[in-house]
């Protein structure tokens, strides 16, 4: 792509990313507005715009350019007073997902490859960390080689010291005592020469060990993103969502900020989408329900991120009707699906959750475009086991539901023990490992034909 004579293609994939950002962070704005439309607001959403006409107008991109311009007309006359927010809201998230569209478009034509633009699709990693990590990798590097010297020299002195040993041994007796303690001299040098070395060796590993750590602590580290990546999504869902279903809605979002393994993040996306519908969907009342049951007419739903000692914990909680029991049981009995009668307090039993993420089982009557497949606790559970992670339910009839995963901060990089046998290298995850103990050879005893230990 030129403009002007200039090949500006190499700017294309930067400016992509970025007014990705852009378009995030004018949708998380017009959100904000709809609620209230404070100039404060109005002023940055007006500077994302502006600036996101300027650049896209730079590179020729002039369909972009012209919507970021109709933007920034409307959000002038919003300020102006001209107009009011809820008359054009719907008209500026329209325009988001147009110039979303025309980026998409942009990103195929200068690769052969598909670029993905979307939020979660984009990864930045901190030049401070690849430094560090490359520093870390160079140090590791020479240390190794260092420990491998010496290693080697290591091998040799003990080979000669098995050897001067053994001759030291028969020879001994018939040396004259001269040559006895000459031979003798000789035996000590070796193993004072083999002390120093394994001491250099120790030393190697002491250094060697804090070394690995921190670059293993790095390379977890490169790869967190924070929540927000995902979170921030679901605003603008349940936003639409809600409108589809006629239902009034207030969406609070905590813990964004916190950083997972960018493993996780993806994985977690789709059993968050099912678990946000079926709160507004199967959860959330009408208006008028919930003022005929003593309720304020705008539901409430939490998405709720914490960490706990090494864990992430995750919260979906809803103020609506709650799971109806009897509803399930009646479903499962029909479906031929034992059912143990026991009486159920706040926390869904283990079974009953089997039943409720049972691939297929809902308690809808008919399909809908939200749910009434019976898929979105089995996505649930699959995900969650996946990432070796466990959930729960609570929930009280007209007070709500609430479900709580909890999950590792990361999986991509596990600590291990080595072990060899056999010529056979096995990774064994720490956690598994309860104590290493150091067996002798005449600790190994037969039993039945078996050779076993005593421990």
């Amino acid at each position: 792509m030129k403009n002007k004579g200039i090949d500006i293609s190499k700017f294309i994939q930067p400016f992509i990313q970025t007014a990705t950002e852009r378009i995030s962070n004018l949708e998380q704005a017009f959100l904000k507005l709809e609620k209230e439309a404070s100039q404060t607001l109005i002023e940055q959403a007006l500077r994302q715009a502006h600036t996101l006409k300027g650049e896209a107008r730079m590179l020729g991109l002039v369909e972009i350019s012209d919507i970021a311009h109709s933007m920034e007309t409307l959000l002038q006359e919003i300020r102006d007073k001209k107009k009011k927010t809820t008359d054009v809201i719907e008209e500026l998230f329209k325009k988001l997902e147009n110039i979303r569209t025309l980026l998409n478009q942009v990103g195929k034509k200068e690769t052969k490859e598909e670029v993905k633009t979307s939020s979660q699709e984009t990864i930045r990693i901190k030049t401070d960390l690849l430094e560090k990590m490359g520093n870390l990798a160079l140090e590791t590097v020479l240390n190794l080689k260092q420990i491998e010297k010496n290693n080697a020299y290591f091998r040799q002195l003990v080979k000669k010291e098995i050897e001067l040993k053994r001759q030291w041994d028969n020879l001994s007796q018939l040396l004259p005592i001269e040559e006895a303690n000459a031979f003798k001299q000789k035996l000590i040098f070796f193993l004072e020469n083999l002390k120093t070395i394994w001491l250099r060796y120790e030393n190697s590993m002491t250094y060697q060990s804090p070394l690995t750590e921190e670059l293993f602590l790095q390379s977890v580290a490169s790869r967190m993103i924070p929540l927000s990546t995902i979170f921030n999504l679901y605003i603008r869902q349940i936003r639409d969502m809600a409108k589809e279903l006629k239902k009034e809605v207030d969406f609070e979002v905590s813990g964004g900020e916190i950083e997972v393994d960018r493993t996780i993040v993806d994985a977690l996306n789709e059993p968050l989408i099912h678990l946000l519908r079926n709160a507004l969907d199967h959860g959330i009342e009408s208006p008028s329900e919930r003022q005929k049951k003593g309720k304020p007419k705008t539901g409430k739903i939490l998405l709720k991120a914490t960490q706990q000692k090494g864990k992430i914990v995750i919260e979906i909680e809803d103020d609506g009707r709650g799971i109806d029991l009897n509803k399930v049981k009646k479903i499962a009995l029909k479906q031929g699906v034992i059912w143990k009668e026991e009486k159920i307090d706040k926390e869904i039993p283990l079974d009953v959750m089997e039943i409720l993420s049972q691939s297929g089982f809902t308690t809808r009557d008919k399909v809908t475009k939200f749910s009434g497949r019976g898929v979105g606790l089995d996505v649930v559970k699959k995900v969650v086991e996946h990432l070796n992670g466990s959930w729960h339910i609570i929930s009280e009839p007209d007070k709500g539901t609430k479900i709580i995963l909890e999950l590792p901060a990361s999986v991509a990089l596990l600590p291990v023990i080595l072990v060899k046998t056999n010529n056979q290298l096995f990774a064994i995850p720490s956690k598994w490992v309860e104590e290493i103990i150091e067996i002798k050879l005449e600790e190994v005893t037969r039993l039945q034909n078996r050779e076993v230990i005593k421990v």
